[in-house]
């Protein structure tokens, strides 16, 4: 597998299945819905995101892809 400064790159060009998101707190609701609308199984550390409205609209977001795991 290759190195990529772009999660966004990486998760277009690797035939992967699911991500595991360990950035800083900040990224995390953008990177959840960037993986699942790509169609990916996501892993999320802990916390979902800076406040409740992050974390709202990334429960919205999650049961939009009921097939994947998060």
């Amino acid at each position: 597998m290759e190195s990529y400064k772009n999660y966004k790159e990486m998760i277009d060009v690797e035939d992967i299945d699911a991500v595991v998101i360990v950035s800083p707190i900040g990224f995390h609701p953008e990177m959840t819905e960037y993986a699942l609308n790509a169609n990916k199984h996501v892993f999320c550390e802990k916390p979902l995101g800076l406040n409740m409205n992050e974390v709202d609209t990334m429960v919205r977001q999650i049961k939009m892809h009921p097939k994947k795991i998060f």
